[in-house]
């Protein structure tokens, strides 16, 4: 198992005594550590992508369709893969690189994004094509 990037880093180790209230100059400590940094930006960056690609489905969803239930359809689709193989996936990620699988799923989801725009501004998408799109995303 190769956990060489959640070794502790010496900067993010404590200072001294925390303060008595919870609340202070220890309470961000790991965002003195650079390695720490650069992935909190990115998973920052991440979550957004995420957020604003199922506005973007759920906004085309129903601009094709203006169906609640299709909608309901293509969101679930998206979450199911997930709910279902989420345990295999959980073991996967502790057999493996961790960083080479982040890079190969984030590269994943960024293709899968740039496919739909493309189908989307071309006006050749249907509900099908997004629940297929969607579905791949969720086994990812």
């Amino acid at each position: 198992m190769d956990r060489d990037g959640l070794v502790t880093v010496p900067e993010a180790a404590p200072r001294g005594r925390a303060p008595a209230h919870g609340w202070g100059r220890n309470s961000f400590r790991a965002l003195r550590s650079h390695p720490f940094r650069l992935y909190f930006s990115g998973q920052v960056i991440s979550a957004r992508g995420t957020l604003l690609q199922q506005t973007a489905i759920g906004w085309l969803v129903l601009r094709l369709t203006g169906s609640a239930s299709s909608l309901g359809l293509v969101l679930a689709a998206g979450g199911l893969p997930s709910l279902i193989l989420g345990p295999w996936g959980g073991s996967i990620a502790d057999r493996d690189n961790l960083r080479k699988l982040l890079i190969v799923t984030q590269s994943i989801f960024g293709v899968l994004a740039i496919a739909l725009w493309i189908l989307a501004s071309e006006g050749s998408t249907s509900v099908r094509v997004i629940v297929a799109i969607n579905m791949i995303g969720g086994f990812v």
